[in-house]
């Protein structure tokens, strides 16, 4: 499927990922603590707790609050 993601603590393919601390990695289509990105020419994504998926920084979430992407953290803050 192709919004399915790996989820290597449960050894299944899901629609979103189960495991507390892990997010939906749209790039590698796993459940991964930390999301794919880096400085070899890769779109960094960012951790959103609001839905648990990586997105880029102009997809965090506005609502409540307006989040914003931080490259430190790649965490949407």
């Amino acid at each position: 499927m192709y919004d399915s993601f790996g989820d290597d603590e449960t050894n299944r393919c899901e629609t979103y990922c189960m495991t507390p601390g892990y997010y939906a990695d749209w790039q590698t289509h796993k459940c991964q603590t930390r999301c794919s990105g880096d400085d070899a020419g890769d779109q960094p994504t960012y951790s959103n707790n609001v839905n648990k998926r990586c997105v880029i920084s102009l997809a965090c979430p506005v609502t409540p609050d307006k989040l914003y992407g931080d490259n430190r953290t790649r965490t949407c803050i």
